[in-house]
């Protein structure tokens, strides 16, 4: 096992000095693009480069966030937002959007692409997909406990990160669509307004308590994580050096002897004092969940402890070296001088500079010279020894000797940087992307039912050609009744697998591939990297569709997972309705109806507020505004799913649907009894022929057709 990689954030440049000066082996930060906090401070072009310069000469790195989802326009112009800094020494990305890590992949063969937290890996199959694409590290779902993290790294050679301090989402990172839906502000553009923070139902009851790994630091490193990252690229210099600090001086501690490692309480309330959201946890590493995981109690930043951040910072801030260099100039008469520069690792580099003279009054002194050479204020050396070779009675103006030992950093710094190779990038063309199988002569109704009584509404309903149920709602004699059923209809059957993979899904399900392929099955819906990973790896060959959670709103997206296998995709559901309109949507499904999913959570609001009780419950959350949301638990997998107040409907868009030319239009249906499954059926077949007439329902929401998100 190599050396950990301590990874620090910086939301602008004096946080990233604060980071690097005590002790950080990495910094992620933003430039002003495609970020995940677009609201921090963030980088200039000029603060991005010359993070990475130090970075490189300190023998650090800096990881460049582009760990957004990517419209069309935007990702056409990311090559040339990153070609620049890649030039410079960029050491590594941080990627969300699968169609950019192709991208990238393509377009900077070494440069590092590390998997996001945002893209939701929760099992091994999503690493090793991720792997196939050309990913260089994975930052796994915090929600994974510390036996499901070694598990995965036992698995795979890929280096895996894990989070160690800082903020948690109530969602999983990537399947939250609750401040984009409501607010119009999108957690996977980086704009995030953290509604999990409000009240609801009179309590904090969805704002997570902070995690502080530092008590579990030695069980993180004996694991074999690869690197330990810290959250905050909202917080101020003290808070990311005090932390960094910290985690610094317990990493060293176990790298030097970690049958003796101990955390001291001083040190436990230093990281307190730093920052403390109504107190921390230990995240998931232990729990699956719980009450003690949440702040119930209004969050905030303690106040007055601006002061005490500083002295925490102080305390702990105890690397802020310079880089050590012998100099060795040589000096002789009618030759020119020579300054030769070494580092301790023995980097070395000489330059020349003016001719050497004799004296014709007063001679340089030696005394001089060193003088001189020792002024490296403005630089990120430091001289620790000098040695002079010269002869007696030379003149050299004293300028001169200057503008040596300028050359001589600056060629120094050249030969730290190692960038001159960094010239074999190449731009990849937007991939044309056609229909994936023929398009059907009008788009089909496609419904999606959540119960057996949705699925009974349903199968009554001979105008519904595709219908879609979770893969663990039915059993095998189920499943071919259902399946024979539809099939004399000519009508078709898929399995929606589980959105979240967890605790080897596929290898506890082991009758799975017999169940895919039942002659009764046509297809799969999936939601994430795990299900498009294993489907590879049983070599799965019937209609794979990519659900709105399986993000693809870019060609390059697109392109990817149809090279994984993928059939269909499902419009994404944050675009507007121009952007919409620039896609080709004849192989893709339309949702039109049904509650959208906010929030995919290992936490549940029914244990939070009245404990556990496996029944699958369903309860209301109310907000500050009276608006309800349905809150589902799935107690088989232990995820819950919070869901809109009120569905998405876009019955009074049919000219415009019908423009696009969809493959499909989706009725999702979530907490409908069956007498109003068979009500929304009834009234969407009908609406087909005549969009004038009004849905069974007077509340809804257009969702982002009209606004799109930013």
């Amino acid at each position: 096992m190599g050396k950990v990689e301590l990874l620090a954030p910086a939301g602008d440049y004096d946080c990233f000095l604060a980071a690097m000066r005590a002790g950080a082996d990495a910094v992620y930060l933003s430039g002003n693009r495609f970020g995940a906090r677009a609201y921090a401070k963030n980088f200039t072009k000029e603060e991005l480069i010359a993070a990475i310069h130090y970075a490189r000469l300190h023998q650090k790195a800096v990881h460049l966030t582009v760990n957004t989802l990517f419209k069309d326009a935007e990702i056409e112009e990311l090559y040339d937002y990153i070609r620049p800094l890649y030039e410079e020494g960029l050491q590594a990305v941080i990627v969300q959007d699968v169609g950019a890590v192709s991208l990238l992949r393509k377009a900077f063969p070494d440069l590092e692409i590390h998997a996001s937290t945002q893209m939701t890996l929760t099992d091994y199959e999503g690493v090793a997909y991720l792997e196939t694409l050309g990913a260089n590290r994975c930052v796994l779902a915090r929600e994974l406990s510390l036996e499901e993290i070694k598990r995965i790294i036992r698995q795979t050679k890929m280096p895996i990160e894990c989070f160690v301090h800082g903020a948690l989402c109530y969602s999983y990172s990537g399947k939250c669509l609750f401040s984009s839906l409501v607010g119009g502000r999108s957690g996977n553009r980086g704009r995030c307004a953290q509604p999990c923070r409000l009240p609801y139902d009179g309590s904090y009851c969805l704002s997570c308590k902070d995690l502080n790994g530092l008590s579990l630091l030695k069980e993180l490193l004996d694991a074999g994580i690869a690197s330990l990252k810290i959250e905050g690229r909202m917080k101020s210099p003290d808070y990311v050096g005090g932390v960094t600090g910290i985690y610094r001086k317990y990493i060293d501690l176990y790298e030097a002897d970690p049958k003796h490692f101990l955390v001291e309480p001083e040190d436990i309330k230093d990281l307190l004092m730093l920052y403390t959201r109504s107190g921390n946890c230990g995240g998931y590493y232990h729990s699956k969940n719980g009450k003690h995981m949440i702040t119930m109690t209004e969050p905030g930043y303690q106040k007055g402890m601006e002061d005490k951040r500083k002295i925490v910072y102080e305390k702990y801030a105890s690397y802020d070296k310079k880089i050590n260099v012998n100099a060795y100039c040589y000096l002789r008469a009618e030759e020119p001088v020579m300054l030769t520069l070494m580092t301790e690792d023995e980097k070395c580099v000489s330059v020349f500079g003016e001719i050497v003279s004799y004296a014709n009054k007063q001679p340089l002194q030696r005394e001089v010279i060193e003088r001189q050479l020792l002024k490296t204020g403005g630089t990120d050396f430091e001289i620790s020894e000098i040695q002079i070779e010269m002869e007696d009675n030379l003149f050299l103006p004293v300028g001169k000797i200057n503008e040596l030992r300028r050359a001589g950093f600056e060629e120094l710094t050249r030969n730290l940087l190692d960038i001159e190779h960094r010239g074999n990038s190449r731009y990849v063309s937007k991939p044309d992307i056609t229909s994936a199988k023929d398009s059907a002569p009008n788009p089909l109704l496609h419904a999606f039912v959540t119960t057996k009584e949705q699925l009974d509404a349903v199968l009554m309903k001979q105008e519904i050609s595709l219908v879609t149920v979770p893969a663990a709602m039915l059993d095998m004699a189920e499943l071919e009744k259902t399946g024979r059923f539809l099939h004399e209809k000519k009508r078709y059957l898929y399995l929606a697998l589980p959105v979240i993979i967890r605790h080897e899904y596929f290898k506890r399900n082991d009758k799975l591939i017999s169940i895919l392929n039942s002659e009764w099955v046509d297809g799969v819906l999936i939601n994430n990297y795990e299900c498009l990973g294993y489907l590879n790896s049983i070599h799965f060959q019937k209609e794979i569709i990519a659900d709105f959670l399986l993000y693809s709103w870019n060609a390059y997206a697109i392109d990817a997972l149809r090279q994984a296998g993928v059939t269909r995709t499902c419009t994404p559901v944050e675009l507007n309705k121009k952007e919409i309109k620039r896609r080709n949507v004849s192989s893709e499904d339309v949702v039109i109806y049904g509650r959208l999913p906010m929030m995919v959570s290992a936490q549940c609001v029914y244990h939070t507020k009245y404990g556990c009780n496996q029944q699958n419950p369903t309860i209301m959350l109310r907000d500050r505004l009276g608006n309800d949301f349905p809150c589902r638990s799935d107690c088989n997998s232990c995820t819950s799913y919070i869901l809109n107040s009120v569905p998405l409907s876009l019955h009074s868009q049919k000219r415009f649907l019908d423009s696009l030319s969809p493959f499909s239009y989706r009725l999702l249906f979530t907490t409908e009894t069956k007498e109003e499954t068979e009500k929304i059926l009834s009234y969407f077949h009908e609406w087909l022929h005549d969009s004038k007439i009004m849905p069974p329902y007077d509340q809804f929401t257009k969702g982002h057709l009209e606004r799109g998100v930013e």
